[in-house]
């Protein structure tokens, strides 16, 4: 039977090797970086035109868009961000 350590390294061994497999491969230039500013995750990119920009266009995609949208009416003020650092 598999010790804890066996299988925690067979697990990190097997992601290592996807890892190589993707960034070396021929879909790295799929791998993108999220254009929100306060977000950090890398996705994949698996849209027909390759253009996507957002990691989910639930959370990060729908708050740069209605960022623009605000920022477009007169008269609206700026909504405060509520995902950030100090947030309830």
């Amino acid at each position: 039977m598999p010790t804890n350590a066996t299988t925690a390294a067979a697990l990190v061994a097997s992601v290592a090797r996807d890892a190589i497999d993707l960034l070396s491969g021929p879909l790295a230039g799929r791998i993108r970086e999220c254009s929100a500013g306060d977000c950090a995750l890398l996705f994949f990119d698996t849209s027909r035109a390759g253009r996507r920009r957002w990691c989910s266009m639930a959370s990060c995609g729908a708050r740069a868009k209605m960022a623009a949208y605000r920022a477009r009416r007169p008269g609206t003020a700026p909504e405060p961000d509520r995902t950030g650092p100090g947030a309830l």
